[in-house]
């Protein structure tokens, strides 16, 4: 079985992060998580939990390393860490992520998205100084409706996060310019879905609580009766920025399978 400082270097190499990215992300040098991972030092648990935050750790592989590491994988105690990757190399690490993956902001609004996820979802690159969609903006879009089975749920995701994300109330009887535009965005889609977006805005209160590690299920149609199941994890990279993954992770092996023959042609 391997050591935590070998599932440690894994993990890394796994989310195509180099050293000098981790010590960027986490605050620690790339000499100690060198050495953490070569197994010649052992780090603090309050280092050891840094790194897994950066690395977007699920519970199994974060309690697991954890464990190896002779460490409680219980109650987190530590004071709150929050990480600072800059936008620039934020996009660069989303693209080298191999499951679809986009970058949103605190305004739920799509800083980037990878070339699987354009792939996947058949969207087209956004052009160059073009305005940021919100994704919002997509949840009455009946192309994507047909294919997400449970677009509900999908929908008071980005619903919560948006009231959660944003600093001033907004209201759709009194919507300020910059909401006044987004639901015209809105209403430009399916009436049935406007009117279910509408639905839902009336009901569903913000997330409380950080968004970083909220973690929501996406069921996608791909041909016939066949499913991708997705648990989709939102982990933060910039809480100043507030700019944060949303990482759709394959949930079992026949997702897995199905996903990667979408791209073996």
């Amino acid at each position: 079985m391997p050591t935590w400082n070998e599932q440690l270097r894994e993990l890394r190499r796994g989310r195509h992060w180099t050293l000098a990215e981790l010590s960027t992300c986490s605050g620690i040098s790339r000499e100690s998580i060198r050495s953490y991972e070569m197994g010649r030092r052992h780090p603090s648990r309050d280092h050891l939990l840094r790194l897994l935050d950066c690395l977007t750790a699920d519970p199994s592989t974060r309690r697991a390393i954890l464990s190896a590491a002779g460490f409680s994988s219980g109650a987190d105690r530590r004071t709150s860490f929050e990480p600072s990757v800059p936008e620039k190399q934020a996009i660069e690490l989303l693209h080298r992520r191999t499951w679809p993956a986009f970058l949103v902001n605190h305004r739920a609004e799509v800083v980037a998205v990878n070339e699987v996820a354009e792939k996947f979802l058949d969207l087209a690159p956004r052009p160059a100084r073009a305005p940021r969609p919100s994704i919002l903006t997509f949840a009455t879009r009946q192309a994507m409706a047909r294919r997400c089975l449970n677009w509900d749920m999908a929908i008071i995701v980005m619903i919560r996060g948006f009231k959660a994300g944003n600093p001033q109330e907004e209201s759709v009887d009194s919507p300020s310019p910059a909401f006044s535009r987004l639901l015209d965005a809105v209403c430009a889609g399916d009436p049935a879905l406007v009117a279910q977006f509408f639905e839902l805005w009336s009901t569903m209160p913000a997330w409380k609580g950080p968004l970083a590690g909220v973690v929501y299920e996406t069921i996608w149609k791909v041909g016939g009766r066949q499913t991708i199941r997705f648990n989709c994890a939102i982990n933060c990279v910039n809480a100043e920025a507030g700019l944060y993954f949303h990482d759709w992770i394959a949930a079992d092996a026949t997702s897995l399978r199905l996903l990667e023959k979408q791209f073996s042609g």
